[in-house]
């Protein structure tokens, strides 16, 4: 014996297993034919068939109308149903709080901003009063609502649900699943915010087959995002893909995680605003010297973009050598990680703006390492895919609470059955 654990799987494994197959494939291609859901998961039809009842039975799929006729009988279209199944959903950061009423189906029902003042060490009850007042708000809902989901900036443990550390919140060691648990009266589910963001890439956004995905957001800090096979990775710690904090430029300025020169600290729109603030303090001239400052006193990353778009040498120079570090990091993860595709997120990564532009210039200088076929996106999903990676968590165990009752049932109706058989012959 080489001394590894093997785990098999039983009866009872397979049979979620299959289900939740034909959830994933309705949910994302549906409307979809009883045939196409036995093709793309490999199930034979008459498996295809008892599974899409059953899932019909508990409200998870819906018939949605008839198929296109190629020359035989026309076939019965399913879809997700998301009437009736909800995840309040959170996506945290250090400025705001954003809540929503999320769907099976992937569609924000309704949702709510809540500000927040940093540095006040008050937000965890900013965030217990954001919940409470959304849900009292929502009182007709309130039978129908799965559990919430809460898209965390940091390193978290899923099983847990404690927030090991997040730079942007100020924690440590915060016990979040065990607190939401004990103030509302649903599951809770905690999940890193990159995972969140790729979970809901992945299930709500462009409809793909690729399963190894690298996702990066790009905003005060740089997180970072990994799907391995379909699955998050998320590595032996929580750790894996905290590409932010790896050194890229060992001279560079001190990042709060104690090291220097790490990508975030060099490359996120944080460092992009310091780089300009620097080169006017230097006496640069630049048409962001006269530009409106938010309320910290900082230049808006959107004036940046603007002023580099009217051609100012000074917001360009900050802007490519952001871009020329981000371009490292993405070439480095994607020579480690092989994925199908790469997508970045952030508030001015769009198709036209300079930033998103220079990116792809500068990754364009590595392509004799980086294989050309792997293509670099846009987020479909932008600043919404947190908040909808946040209901799966929730949704998946939703669904396997309903299938272990139905196994359940199942298995004492066919024991009932047999110890009547046997009754029977006494």
């Amino acid at each position: 014996m080489d001394g590894k654990v093997y785990s098999g799987k039983n009866v009872q494994s397979v049979y979620r297993e299959n289900r939740a197959a034909v959830v994933d494939i309705v949910r994302r291609y549906g409307p979809v034919s009883k045939p196409d859901i036995a093709r793309m998961t490999g199930l034979t039809t008459v498996s295809a068939t008892n599974i899409i009842r059953d899932l019909v039975a508990l409200g998870f799929i819906k018939e949605k109308g008839i198929g296109k006729s190629t020359g035989g009988r026309r076939a019965v279209l399913y879809d997700i149903n998301g009437e009736g199944k909800y995840s309040i959903c959170v996506d945290m950061s250090d400025k705001d709080i954003k809540v929503a009423v999320v769907d099976l189906a992937g569609r924000i029902i309704s949702s709510a901003n809540f500000h927040v003042k940093p540095g006040e060490n008050t937000l965890m009850l900013d965030l217990i009063r954001a919940l409470d007042t959304f849900i009292k708000t929502r009182v007709s809902m309130r039978e129908q609502i799965l559990g919430i989901g809460v898209a965390v900036p940091g390193i978290s443990d899923p099983e847990t649900g404690t927030v090991l550390v997040s730079y942007p919140l100020g924690w440590r060691n915060v016990p979040l699943k065990t607190m939401l648990t004990q103030a509302f009266s649903y599951p809770v589910f905690i999940t890193k915010e990159t995972a969140a963001a790729i979970l809901g890439e992945h299930y709500f956004g462009e409809k793909t087959d690729v399963k190894n995905l690298l996702y990066l957001n790009i905003f005060d800090g740089i997180g970072v995002g990994l799907m391995v096979d379909g699955r998050i990775h998320r590595g032996a710690d929580g750790v894996a893909g905290e590409i932010g904090h790896t050194v890229i430029d060992m001279d560079g300025p001190e990042c709060e995680c104690g090291n220097r020169g790490c990508l975030e600290r060099v490359a996120s729109m944080k460092a992009l605003v310091e780089y300009v603030d620097g080169m006017l303090n230097a006496g640069r001239d630049s048409v962001l010297s006269t530009a409106e400052r938010d309320q910290e006193g900082k230049i808006p990353v959107s004036a940046i973009s603007q002023a580099a778009r009217q051609g100012d040498a000074v917001a360009m120079e900050a802007i490519q050598k952001v871009a020329g570090y981000l371009a490292a990091g993405i070439v480095n993860l994607s020579r480690i990680l092989n994925p199908d595709v790469i997508f970045l997120s952030g508030k001015i990564i769009e198709k036209g703006q300079p930033l998103f532009e220079e990116i792809g210039r500068a990754i364009n200088k590595f392509r004799p390492i980086l294989d050309e076929r792997v293509p670099v996106k846009i987020s479909s999903l932008g600043e919404s895919a947190r908040l909808l990676g946040a209901s799966i968590p929730v949704f998946e165990a939703a669904f396997e609470r309903h299938i272990r009752q139905r196994s359940a049932a199942q298995r004492s109706a066919i024991q009932g059955t047999a110890t009547q058989r046997t009754a029977a012959r006494k």
